[in-house]
């Protein structure tokens, strides 16, 4: 397992460094207290390598809940590139668990404006409060699309 997970925190490092740099990355928020399919130890130390490596962004933050989604309300339309960051939980305070906002959510709103949502440890959406009760439709009703990982 921490094999596992340290490859993860290396991958997470780099993408995110090489993403910030080429994007422009304004403004980062790492969400961490909850996680799917990795633990929150793991995810506490990548987002360590992440807030200590990353030195291209204005500024990267590691929020809660209620932080994520005041994140999202105050830049999803701000003209800039901003990134979140998942350990493959989404928060409820982002998105209706269970995929019964099927337009206009935070999360969505944000990736509409043009900004980076990154997940590391499970699918992208799946995991939310109640554990993956949006499953595989979490990513297609946020996006409007048949994506499928």
């Amino acid at each position: 397992m921490f094999r596992k997970d340290s490859a993860l925190i290396a991958i997470m490092v780099l993408a995110l460094t090489f993403t910030s740099a080429f994007a422009g990355i304004d403004q980062i928020a790492i969400f961490n207290e909850n996680v799917g399919w990795t633990t929150v130890a793991a995810a506490k130390e990548a987002t360590d390598q992440i807030v200590a490596s990353v030195k291209s962004a204005k500024s990267v933050k590691v929020l809660n809940k209620a932080g994520i989604a005041d994140f999202i309300k105050s830049t999803h339309d701000d003209g800039t590139v901003d990134a979140v960051i998942l350990f493959g939980y989404l928060p409820e305070t982002v998105y209706t668990p269970g995929n019964s906002q099927k337009d206009d959510s935070l999360i969505e709103q944000f990736i509409v404006g043009g900004n980076i949502v990154l997940n590391a440890a499970d699918y992208i959406f799946y995991v939310t409060l109640g554990g993956g009760e949006n499953g595989a439709d979490g990513l297609k009703t946020i996006t409007n699309s048949a994506f499928d990982c």
